[in-house]
């Protein structure tokens, strides 16, 4: 082969072995290229799922613990209302009730006290004049007051002194004095002694007309002992009454 010719031949191979290593190249760098493009986006994608499921989880998680606190708080409001303590606002405003109610008793206790009738309370007795001797003690006695109308009574008392006792087989009597004008007496002459061994006793009824100061009186019969020997006397007795 000809000098010049061969020298283009190698020349020409020379050429096509360039441009076909240019081609695979090129080829290469593109192929290169996309492959860490793919490889971006795909860590981009997975990145971007990861975060979205992880956000997911967090609001879940955030939602059931909102849930779950405001459950709990729920819960500790309803216990708290059910076991309020004794200093609470509804155990005060019961305690307040209660003093109030019991200030409102007393208070009524207390009116209903100052209210009531002192007639309600017995009057001490008044006393006559006392016939007293060695061996005993002879008085009427009436009641504080009495009203017009209605029957009434005051009392013979007799009392045995010293070694003496009221004999128990006499028969006791009062024979009255004529009545004053507005009173009168069921019967001019008491009897029915409750015979006591030291102290004796005697009802006598009357009747006042009406309102006024009247003096009951009469002659008391009466006997007291000793183991040896017994003593008959009588007295005259006396007692101012208050009729209303």
């Amino acid at each position: 082969m000809h000098p010049h010719a061969t020298s283009r031949v190698a020349t020409l191979s020379l050429t096509l072995s360039l441009l076909t290593s240019l081609a695979c190249t090129a080829c290469g760098d593109s192929q290169g290229k996309a492959t860490p493009d793919t490889g971006t986006r795909g860590a981009s994608s997975r990145s971007s799922t990861t975060a979205s499921a992880s956000a997911s989880t967090s609001a879940s998680t955030s939602a059931s613990t909102s849930a779950s606190a405001t459950e709990s708080a729920s819960a500790s409001a309803t216990e708290s209302a059910s076991a309020a303590p004794s200093g609470g606002p509804a155990s005060s405003a019961s305690g307040s009730a209660s003093a109030a109610a019991s200030a409102s008793a007393t208070t009524s206790a207390l009116a209903s006290a100052s209210a009531a009738p002192t007639s309600s309370v017995e009057a001490p007795p008044v006393l006559g004049a006392e016939k007293a001797g060695g061996e005993y003690g002879a008085w009427l006695q009436a009641a504080g007051s009495y009203k017009a109308g209605e029957t009434g009574a005051v009392t013979v008392v007799l009392v045995a002194k010293g070694d003496y006792h009221c004999n128990e087989k006499y028969p006791y009597k009062l024979k009255l004095d004529p009545p004053a004008a507005g009173l009168s007496y069921p019967d001019p002459i008491a009897r029915g002694m409750s015979i006591g061994a030291k102290r004796s006793t005697m009802s006598v009824a009357f009747t006042p007309a009406q309102p006024g100061t009247y003096t009951i009186s009469g002659t008391f019969y009466f006997s007291v002992c000793t183991d040896a020997s017994c003593k008959i006397d009588q007295v005259p007795l006396a007692v101012a009454v208050k009729v209303q």
